[in-house]
């Protein structure tokens, strides 16, 4: 049980570490979980360490990052801006690979988007976005 403190400033962070572990906010259950898979010995090398954090209180507000990427409340809902929702609909090819891809890559293009600060740069990756997924490439790593 975690109490805070009277405060305007009181924050929660989870990290899941990496190699494989994963992280969901929930905001409409007022729930936090996931898995970790990080571990120093003794247990079987599938060994995931599961959890579930639940809220009395709906989330003021809630993000994630991905590196240096920072999300603020948009992505474990795998939300497609509109403006990437615009050019799937233009092309249909590349939205049925994109929805074929695995959560983690489709988060993976949303981060990258999402994380574009001027306008311009946000055009770019769609183009780039949509030119991967017509060519089914699942991540921009492996181009």
């Amino acid at each position: 049980r975690i109490t805070y403190p009277e405060s305007d400033d009181s924050y929660l962070l989870v990290d899941g570490f990496f190699e494989g572990s994963m992280v969901r906010i929930l905001p409409g259950q007022r729930k936090v979980i996931g898995y970790c898979k990080n571990n120093s010995g003794g247990v079987p090398f599938n060994f995931k360490n599961y959890f579930v954090l639940t809220f009395d209180r709906d989330f003021e507000a809630f993000g994630s990052w991905n590196g240096d990427d920072i999300s603020e409340g948009k992505l474990e809902n795998e939300v497609i801006p509109k403006e990437l929702q615009i050019a799937f609909d233009a092309n249909s090819n590349a939205f049925n690979n994109y929805k074929n891809f695995a959560p983690s890559y489709r988060k993976s293009y949303l981060y990258w988007l999402n994380s574009a600060k001027r306008e311009a740069t946000r055009e770019k990756r769609i183009t780039e976005i949509m030119k991967f997924c017509e060519a089914n490439i699942k991540s921009r790593d492996t181009w």
